[in-house]
């Protein structure tokens, strides 16, 4: 199961149970009974059986309603946004009667603010903040940013070369084409020893340019929350309206995130760290079996097969540590 899916099933039992629930605060073994009884659930894995019931009760504790349907909007059509691509920031949408609330679901892990894959979506989250952010004050000026969010966004969706452990595909060895990975292993290293390692090159060199970013941005009281708001949320670039989203829901609590001064977000504001690293290019993003196989039964050269599993997308990945959060909330 891909990490991908396996998030997409978390948010679809909690959407089911949530619904199921009628919105009463139950018991873990009533929940439990219901999940065990309901074709909704069949192929629910043990170990999510307790975050999901805990994401469930920490949501009937906040809200007083009950949750006459719901959906995923991640499956659902999206309005077209004021900038960068569709995508949901809210993942399950729940409904109580003709009201509607966006929730974005976390695990109960070090999760991502926001990501982006190309200059618009980047640019977008910042540009817009800082917009909103003048509008609330007046007197500032925040244009002395938008240089470094320029100088960040060119990274944004370009590509680069990575190296690679010359061990990285013996875990794919399957006692066919063990042989071949051995020679693949034998390439790696010594391609490594030509091409340069633009990944490693590029991220450095962008994390000074970050990290100057974000001493800047500390130079604007509360800035930072209004970037945050806007990355957890997609609020500006839906105007308020769904697929952003107004709570984080996860197995330790449900968080109102409607403005850039709720508690959650302006504690995230205190720990989050931007970041831009890479993504595997192609069909590696799929998998490295899926990448490995067109060339398995094949004479092709190994220098070429290198050259196309060696990519990386840049991208922004906004994390937030757990540990760090709970040290603020």
């Amino acid at each position: 199961m891909t990490a991908q899916k396996q998030t997409k099933d978390f948010e679809n039992y909690i959407l089911h149970l949530a619904v199921l629930s009628k919105g009463n605060v139950l018991s873990r073994d009533e929940s439990i009974k219901i999940i065990k009884s309901n074709d909704k659930f069949k192929k629910i894995k043990d170990k999510q059986v307790l975050p999901v019931v805990d994401t469930v009760i920490h949501l009937n504790t906040k809200f007083n309603k009950t949750w006459t349907e719901g959906y995923n909007a991640n499956f659902e059509d999206i309005l077209e946004p004021s900038y960068g691509v569709k995508s949901a920031k809210a993942d399950i949408i729940l409904k109580n009667g003709e009201d509607a609330i966006g929730f974005s679901i976390k695990m109960d892990t070090d999760f991502v603010i926001s990501s982006a894959q190309n200059n618009s979506e980047f640019e977008g989250i910042f540009f817009s903040a800082l917009a909103n952010y003048d509008k609330d004050n007046s007197n500032v000026d925040t244009s002395s940013l938008k240089p470094y969010i320029r100088e960040i966004s060119n990274v944004i969706g370009t590509v680069v070369v990575r190296h690679m452990k010359p061990d990285h595909f013996d875990s794919k060895k399957d006692g066919i084409h063990d042989a071949w990975i051995d020679r693949l292993s034998e390439q790696i290293i010594a391609s490594n020893k030509v091409i340069e390692d633009e990944n490693t090159k590029v991220r450095t060199s962008t994390k000074i340019t970050i990290d100057e970013f974000e001493d800047k941005i500390k130079e604007f009281p509360n800035l930072m929350n209004y970037i945050v708001h806007e990355g957890l949320t997609s609020s500006i670039k839906y105007d308020n309206k769904l697929p952003s989203a107004s709570y984080v829901l996860c197995p330790t609590g449900c968080h109102d995130v409607s403005t850039p001064f709720t508690a959650y977000v302006t504690s995230i504001a205190k720990v989050a760290k931007i970041g831009v690293r890479g993504m595997c290019h192609g069909k590696m993003r799929s998998s490295a079996t899926t990448a490995l196989k067109p060339f398995w039964d094949t004479e092709t050269d190994m220098s070429y097969v290198y050259n196309t599993l060696n990519k990386m997308d840049m991208s922004l990945k906004w994390d937030v540590s757990r540990k760090s959060l709970m040290s603020v909330l």
